[in-house]
């Protein structure tokens, strides 16, 4: 498929006409399309989008179009224009549009790609390659467009270049389709979550951590009988902790944490605090775990029993027992590839899945695997946006729990995986990336507490406070489990509660006795929280029905991502 031939006169007539730097600097190959599609997409100002280098080429044949040159090259560009409308062009512009696509990918793959604009162009592009690919528009990069509507008028444009009939109807049509395609699409900048949580970006925003400022995550203590936690964050602490923010510098606020409001105990983003005293941080850390009270209990003798076999095959009656066996043979046949290369995905349905289906039994929580829409970052996204346009899609996590008896069906539980395995079982993703995923996990639960104590505004703090969501991140065969609550003041404590490893080799199955423990005392902890906001539901319902109780709106953090541009300046 190509364009008509091009004219020989052009070859003699460019070499006349030095005067116009279109002619001197331009050869005949440029009055072919696919000609002009390669010399562009390779030059040193390369186009961000398609749509760029159908306004050069229409631009470049208006140009000749308004020289005095030879009625032959008049007669060629007047086909050109004629051949743009034909439906031979619109195969061809749509083999090079998904060829510019392919393009696009590759170059952002082999890191070619400089120049911080046409990095964010490039980016914009590969979003919505990918999009198209999965049949949904998911955390959209937003970015300023000029519709293509507009664009393909201004190629095709009747008035300017030649007199043509009226557009068809069917072409109207197609018109349409994209202008109501194109209204979801909003100004850069404005969308909460969408560029910070695209994966498209995660290069650029790893970026912006130092490596060097990440500390050792440390546990939370162990919870102590002999007190009740303190309830509310003091006022010394508080601001402290204010001040800590305020200088977060611009261009790193997106991967720290106090910038969304988490207070981190797990210490590792908290180098170079000086404005948090040790005394502080160790007395909110004791004050947390005894919220949590995160104690694991001995598993029961047949459990024990079973671990010390290596896991051999059960042949039991006791129906629960029989599920735990069955999913942990599956994740013993798969092993053997724990010491080999693993993508991400395969990682996760074939080690943590398993163990997690095996060991929550209860029938009061669901937990979703795969690429899973999480509600709260959905609301969080759409809460101020305009309601006569398509809602936005939440991010999605690698793995949730909902309760399924709450009102609201609270999410309370969120699961990511940093990476898959490299040569010889080693985790692929690097520190940064382990960390960006914590930040998700850390924004994704605080969405989830805030989604919850938005709805419930005739409550007093103090019952707020009982509200626990949990998380975990797994790097290679390590799972490491966290909690968070809200203390008020727009502040949510987050801990390390415990870590566990799954085994590379089915003669090492009896460790998994430490997953176990772990994961029975996640679900009864996860009943708790069921319980909890049962009871926060309860008693919102009473304090505004009743009048009993005032108003009373919590004090929350609500920060969406800063300037998108932030992520690419330097600093």
């Amino acid at each position: 498929m190509s364009d008509p031939i091009v004219d020989s006169d052009f070859r003699t007539y460019r070499f006349k006409r030095k005067k116009y730097p279109f002619f001197a600097n331009t050869d005949a190959r440029l009055w072919s399309f696919q000609r002009f599609y390669t010399s562009t997409i390779y030059s040193e100002d390369a186009p961000r989008t398609f749509n760029e280098i159908l306004e050069k080429w229409a631009a470049s044949l208006k140009f000749i179009q308004k020289q005095k040159i030879p009625k032959s090259i008049v007669n060629f560009v007047e086909e050109l224009i004629e051949f743009n409308e034909s439906e031979k062009f619109g195969s061809l512009r749509d083999a090079y549009e998904q060829n510019f696509r392919a393009h696009i990918l590759a170059t952002i793959s082999s890191g070619s790609v400089t120049k911080s604009e046409m990095a964010q162009g490039y980016m914009i592009q590969t979003n919505e390659i990918l999009n198209s690919v999965l049949g949904e528009k998911d955390e959209e990069v937003l970015h300023t467009v000029t519709t293509e509507n507009e664009n393909f008028d201004a190629i095709l444009d009747k008035k300017q270049m030649c007199n043509y009939n009226e557009s068809t109807e069917e072409s109207l049509s197609s018109k349409n389709k994209l202008k109501r395609k194109l209204e979801d699409v909003e100004l850069l900048g404005y969308d909460g979550l969408a560029f910070l949580f695209n994966d498209l970006n995660e290069n650029a925003i790893m970026g912006k951590i130092d490596e060097d400022t990440l500390e050792e995550e440390s546990k939370l203590p162990l919870a102590s009988d002999n007190k009740g936690p303190s309830k509310f964050v003091c006022p010394n602490v508080l601001n402290a902790f204010q001040k800590y923010q305020d200088k977060i510098p611009k261009i790193r606020k997106v991967v720290t944490p106090a910038y969304w409001g988490v207070l981190d105990l797990t210490r590792e983003s908290l180098y170079g605090c000086k404005e948090i005293s040790e005394n502080d941080l160790q007395r909110l850390s004791q004050d947390f775990a005894d919220h949590i009270k995160w104690k694991c209990e001995p598993a029961p003798k047949k459990i024990q029993d079973y671990f010390d076999s290596s896991c051999e095959r059960l042949d039991s009656s006791d129906k629960d027992l029989k599920h735990f066996d069955t999913n942990i043979q599956f994740l013993k046949s798969n092993m053997r590839s724990f010491q080999g290369m693993l993508t991400e995905e395969q990682l996760k349905m074939t080690a943590t899945f398993p163990l997690f289906h095996g060991t929550f039994v209860s029938d009061r929580i669901k937990h979703s695997w795969g690429e899973i829409q999480a509600i709260s970052t959905s609301d969080a996204r759409n809460e101020k946006s305009d309601p006569f346009k398509k809602a936005r899609m939440g991010r999605k996590v690698d793995m949730k729990v909902t309760l399924l008896k709450t009102p609201n069906k609270f999410e309370a539980l969120f699961g990511e995986v940093a990476g898959g395995l490299g040569p010889s079982g080693i985790p692929t993703a690097c520190r940064k990336k382990r960390f960006l995923d914590k930040v998700k996990l850390m924004v994704t639960m605080r969405d989830s507490i805030n989604r919850l104590l938005k709805e419930c505004d005739y409550v007093s703090d103090e019952k707020r406070f009982e509200i626990v969501v949990f998380g975990w991140l797994q790097f290679g065969l390590e799972l490491n489990f966290y909690a968070m609550d809200w203390t008020g003041s727009g502040i949510y404590r987050f801990g390390l509660l415990d870590r566990c490893r799954i085994p590379a080799d089915d003669d090492c199955c009896s460790i998994l006795e430490d997953s176990y423990c772990i994961l029975k005392l996640l679900e009864k902890k996860l009943i708790d929280t069921e319980i909890s906001v049962k009871t926060l539901f309860l008693n919102n319902t009473r304090g505004k029905r009743r009048q009993i109780a005032l108003e009373n709106k919590a004090e929350l953090n609500v920060n969406r991502s800063p300037e998108n541009k932030t992520l690419f300046d330097r600093g």
